[in-house]
């Protein structure tokens, strides 16, 4: 019964992914050519950890929020993850930090929801001195950790407090590890978002979960 359980809910999923994705190529086509054709500046629009499948609430809400900036002739463009994180939060194993986020069908649903959106997707890069750098540290310095001016271990740490469900973290072997892998990860995102920023020059930049 798990089984059949399980196969219901993937065919529910699939099912209303596959309405969503009707009901944004539906509103889509309702502005077409209502964008202005002046030099108006983007705004950029970023799910972080709202959803791995289907669609969440919040990246319900982005969408619609930039469907309105649309039809009130602002450009929008989206930035999703591309097997970008190594792991994301959602895809986090806390018992098993190396394991591989189920990347595939999430990056799956993002291009078929922005399929006709302006979208830049950022894929994972590895960094080989901060690998270096992060190798030995004890987890205190791992959250304090600063690279060229940025304060990743300050920036990872609320995302490691959520999926561990603990507020003081241990100094342990898998939380090393989850730390230092955040980190490289958070380094490609800054890398990736500079250069979409100085590329496109937007007017802002929209968030949703940004406790993240």
């Amino acid at each position: 019964m798990d089984i059949l359980g399980r196969i219901f809910r993937r065919i529910q999923r699939e099912i209303n992914l596959r309405l969503n994705r009707f009901q944004v190529w539906r509103v889509n086509r309702s502005i077409t050519g209502e964008l202005s054709s002046d030099d108006t500046r983007p705004v950029i629009i970023f799910n972080a950890s709202t959803r791995l499948s289907g669609l969440s609430q919040n990246a319900g809400f982005s969408l619609i929020t930039s469907l309105a900036l649309r039809k009130n002739q602002i450009p929008t463009h989206h930035v999703f993850c591309d097997h970008g994180l190594r792991p994301c939060v959602l895809g986090t194993d806390r018992n098993d930090p190396e394991r591989i986020p189920p990347c595939r069908e999430c990056t799956r649903t993002s291009r078929l929801i922005l399929k006709d959106a302006n979208s830049h997707s950022f894929t994972y890069k590895e960094d080989v001195e901060i690998s270096k750098a992060t190798k030995d540290l004890g987890l205190d310095q791992l959250l304090s950790f600063t690279y060229q001016g940025i304060p990743l271990g300050e920036l990872v740490l609320p995302s490691m407090r959520w999926i561990l469900r603990k507020h003081h973290l241990k100094d342990n072997k898998n939380n090393k590890l989850l730390a230092q892998n955040y980190i490289r990860s958070a380094w490609g995102v800054f890398g990736d978002f500079s250069d979409l920023i100085d590329k496109i020059q937007p007017q802002a930049v929209l968030v949703f979960n940004g406790m993240f």
